[in-house]
């Protein structure tokens, strides 16, 4: 995790958590040292996120038992409203699980799993309120220039300027 933000002047940076002054280069070795172990710490869980993902995939073309649940979460998905986006609460249930089973959450285990799961799915409404926003804006076509238009307001405003500051500053 960055622990500091890194503050330019004409010729020195300050890493706000040390108040040392450093040499451009000296910070950007430990940034690079730094998002490099924050890489690390977060391979496992990505790598376990993919193979769920991966399984899901495999059962749905292979498994043809599989399919009608599936179906139904299509069909959930398609409802009108925001209740499919508030089941949806694997992105705070399986981080939790993760930081659980490897012993860093040790007190207030009900209280931290009800804060992720709350927190995630308060967060998927607001996506899935989001992704209506963009359909009622750009359409609902599957076309190059629509989905284009989607992702590139999605990952250049949604992104840098709501999703990960917020995030940044719940996890505090």
């Amino acid at each position: 995790m960055l622990r500091g933000a890194l503050t330019f002047s004409s010729t020195t940076a300050f890493c706000n958590h040390s108040q040392r002054p450093t040499t451009p280069h000296h910070a950007l070795r430990k940034f690079v040292h730094e998002t490099g172990h924050a890489a690390r710490i977060n391979l496992v869980p990505g790598v376990i996120l993919q193979a769920i993902a991966a399984s899901l995939l495999a059962a749905y073309y292979l498994a043809p038992s599989a399919r009608p649940v599936f179906e139904w979460f299509a069909t959930q998905k398609q409802t009108p409203g925001y209740g499919y986006s508030a089941i949806a609460i694997n992105g705070g249930l399986v981080p939790f699980l993760y930081l659980w089973l490897r012993g860093s959450i040790k007190t207030n285990v009900v209280k931290t799993l009800l804060i992720y799961v709350l927190y995630w799915r308060f967060f998927g409404v607001q996506i899935d309120a989001f992704y209506h926003i963009q359909n009622a804006l750009f359409s609902e076509a599957n076309d190059l220039a629509t989905i284009a238009t989607k992702v590139a307001v999605d990952q250049l405003i949604l992104t840098p300027f709501w999703t990960i500051p917020r995030t940044a500053i719940a996890y505090l």
